[in-house]
């Protein structure tokens, strides 16, 4: 039970939520504007306003959802929130941003873009949808193994394990140049959704079999990515490592 004073403290730090959220709202949108406005073309149609038939521009949904993911770390790392707040506050804005998008009217080239924000709005069916057709559309390797990733996430969240398991391995086929996004989207976001149904040694299977696909990442060095890598590499492969052993160790185990 909180006092009188942690009450006040909890009241004060929802009213401050309110406030950075909707001035986040705020600045996505103007951002919007001026983005159409330095183009010559009229602002982007009110994704929330479902008597328009037309799409947000895939562009200005990512950079929106760019501008509040980016602002949900700054909290993080200024210790206001942590990791798990963040991500579902960035979620529940990315299920605003695209609570009426007609997916019939997404083209292919777009496809990746608008999979992204439904698959960060966890709205798997939809999001499964869209990233079918970015895949199939996929013009690089690198397009193909993200999304393709996502699209297996999507089936396992949707109760397909068997499916998202078999289609996150064809990503195995991945050259060093495009083998970074294995680990971090097998165990950080797919193992996640899958552990305990049943399945824990295949699961376990696929994540052991990712980890020398995933060491063997080539990258242009002396870039800020190749340096994000190296520092992640390590912990990373030692965290699939454990998840590996404590999945063997539980085989069979079925949340309830």
């Amino acid at each position: 039970m909180f006092n009188k004073s942690n009450d006040v403290q909890v009241e004060f730090i929802d009213l401050r939520d309110k406030f950075w959220w909707t001035m986040t709202a705020i600045l996505a949108v103007l951002a919007a504007v001026v983005l159409f406005q330095l183009r010559g073309l009229e602002p982007p149609p009110d994704p929330n306003d479902p008597t328009k038939n037309t799409l947000m521009a895939a562009e200005v949904l990512r950079r929106n959802l760019k501008v509040t993911s980016d602002a949900a770390n700054m909290r993080v790392g200024k210790g206001e929130w942590g990791p798990r707040r963040a991500k579902r506050k960035v979620s529940e804005a990315a299920a605003e941003m695209v609570k009426h998008i007609q997916i019939e009217h997404i083209q292919p080239t777009e496809a990746w873009e608008y999979g992204e924000v439904l698959w960060t709005a966890k709205q798997w069916d939809k999001a499964a949808d869209v990233l079918e057709l970015a895949v199939k559309s996929a013009k690089t390797e690198d397009r193909r193994i993200n999304d393709t990733l996502r699209l297996a996430q999507c089936y396992v969240a949707l109760e397909q394990l068997d499916r998202g398991l078999t289609l996150a391995r064809t990503t195995f086929n991945a050259k060093p140049a495009d083998s970074e996004p294995l680990i971090p989207s097998i165990l950080l976001e797919l193992v996640p959704l899958a552990r305990n149904q049943g399945k824990n040694e295949e699961l376990a299977k696929l994540l052991e079999d990712a980890i020398p696909i995933y060491a063997r990442t080539e990258m242009k060095s002396g870039t800020q990515r190749h340096r994000d890598f190296l520092v992640a590499k390590p912990f990373l492969i030692k965290q699939a490592r454990i998840e590996v052993q404590w999945l063997r160790q539980n085989p069979a185990l079925v949340a309830r």
